[in-house]
């Protein structure tokens, strides 16, 4: 069974190629292109160099640990509290030195990401953003009564007959797409392709029961927020997230079986085009 959105890396094709119909112009990926690197320069210029940002968390970590040590010595020490501080003097000035070392280095951060913001720049570019969002739309006829939706993809490298996953870390990216309904067809658009799909043609709608792991989330509000708390979303120490019961929405086309893969949380988004 093939997953439409799924990527051959040796192609740069996806699955449900025969799916796609109406694809935006290399000029207009690029104008998305270059918009993504404008924004991606804007973020960098208030950022902290990687060097000032690792110093940083040094300072933080060192000024802890001493001020750890002081307040442990403290309660150990007795009734005499003159007399603990005096003893704990080298613990408490090298906590103090550090801590003033990563105030300095917070305030420097913080003011110069003040001198460096563009309002002006920053409203250009959401602006900017927002055109070529409706010149995506227009180019692809997508619907304006389109809903956002969340879709699973993967991408993979294909050896002979066998298929390997580009990351280890991870199942699927979170590929925040459109969908929508055009007469008989199920429509999904992610500003670059446009794909329809036959209502009538799915005919099951499986859970995934295990953990799938994840990563990127496109939702306005977190994911440990009180609409997204029931389906227990967690991230690793890395970033990655991890949630059960998954919807594999299966079609048929010419013979062949197909599949979307959808977090559990779109279940009445797409509810709302199809039976579940």
């Amino acid at each position: 069974m093939k997953e439409i959105f799924s990527v051959d890396l040796n192609s740069n094709q996806i699955d449900g190629e025969k799916f796609i119909t109406s694809v935006i112009s290399p000029e207009l990926s690029q104008k998305q292109d270059e918009h993504l690197e404008r924004i991606n320069d804007f973020e960098k210029k208030g950022a902290l160099p990687a060097w000032q940002s690792t110093i940083k968390k040094v300072f933080a970590i060192i000024a802890f640990f001493f001020t750890v040590i002081f307040f442990g010595q403290l309660i150990t020490g007795g009734a005499d509290l003159a007399k603990s501080v005096s003893e704990s003097k080298f613990e408490l000035i090298i906590a103090i030195i550090f801590w003033i070392d990563f105030a300095v280095i917070s305030i420097y951060h913080k003011r110069k990401s003040k001198r460096l913001y563009d309002e002006a720049l920053l409203n250009e570019l959401v602006k900017e953003g927002e055109r070529l969002h409706e010149e995506c739309l227009q180019a692809l006829g997508v619907s304006k009564k389109a809903i956002p939706i969340d879709v699973f993809v993967t991408a993979y490298e294909k050896n002979g007959e066998k298929k390997k996953k580009a990351s280890p870390f991870f199942s699927y990216i979170n590929n925040a797409m459109l969908v929508f309904d055009e007469g008989e067809y199920l429509c999904f658009s992610d500003l670059s392709i446009c794909c329809k799909i036959k209502k009538n043609a799915f005919v099951q709608v499986e859970h995934i029961t295990k953990n799938t792991s994840f990563v990127g989330w496109n939702k306005p509000e977190e994911y440990r927020s009180n609409e997204y708390k029931q389906y227990k979303i967690w991230p690793n120490s890395y970033g990655v997230f991890f949630v059960k019961n998954c919807l594999k929405l299966v079609f048929q086309d010419e013979g062949e079986q197909y599949c979307i893969i959808l977090p559990p949380y779109e279940e009445q988004t797409i509810g709302k085009f199809i039976k579940i």
